[in-house]
């Protein structure tokens, strides 16, 4: 009798990867120093993307009541976690980064809300990824003018005043002074006589006068 060779299939086993995680929390940081600490509560609502090496968006979540976020079932590869900065609430702020406990410190920018490149392995849970915000108010400053003095205008009435002449009392100079003062001027004529001889023209009798 012949015999028939019987064939047994062979069955390849291929290893599935174990898939990671990504997490964590976005907190109020009240006073403030980067780190999380008792009392200092989570936020609602912030909007997280997850990104691929190549900045694309791979994933979009929020942030539940108590603040946690979470990006499971992830291959191993290079992420980036995004934190929407348009989700902080009026008057908030990103705090420091990186405030020295990778599980308690704040890893976005300031700026773009991005952490830096996260190597991710087969199988990692990695929930280190965190946000902290701060309150800041900057509120106008009222400067205040000084007080500016008002001096109120005086006017000064000048009323004409007759001046004593001594020894003028007539003639062309005495009407020469009286029109100066009539004028409001003050002048001071100082008015010395000085006697000399006589002079005789045509039977007049005339003195000369000298005015300094």
């Amino acid at each position: 009798s012949t015999t028939t060779p019987t064939t047994v299939p062979t069955t390849t086993s291929t290893a599935v990867e174990p898939l990671g995680e990504i997490g964590d929390y976005v907190w109020y940081d009240l006073n403030p120093d980067g780190l999380q600490e008792d009392g200092e509560g989570g936020v609602p609502n912030f909007v997280v993307r997850l990104l691929g090496g190549d900045e694309s968006v791979l994933q979009t979540t929020v942030t539940d009541d108590d603040g946690r976020y979470l990006f499971s079932d992830l291959p191993a590869g290079d992420y980036i976690i995004e934190f929407d900065l348009g989700s902080l609430p009026d008057k908030y702020e990103v705090t420091d980064i990186g405030g020295g406990d990778a599980t308690l410190d704040s890893d976005g920018d300031l700026i773009t809300g991005r952490t830096v490149a996260i190597d991710l392995g087969p199988g990692d849970i990695d929930h280190t990824w965190d946000l902290g915000i701060v309150f800041f108010d900057i509120s106008p400053t009222t400067i205040t003018a000084p007080t500016s003095t008002s001096i109120a205008a005086t006017t000064i009435a000048t009323t004409p005043e007759t001046l004593p002449v001594t020894g003028l009392t007539e003639g062309p100079i005495a009407g020469l002074a009286a029109a100066l003062m009539a004028a409001g001027s003050i002048a001071v004529l100082t008015v010395r006589r000085r006697d000399e001889a006589p002079v005789i023209a045509e039977g007049w009798s005339s003195r000369l006068w000298d005015i300094e």
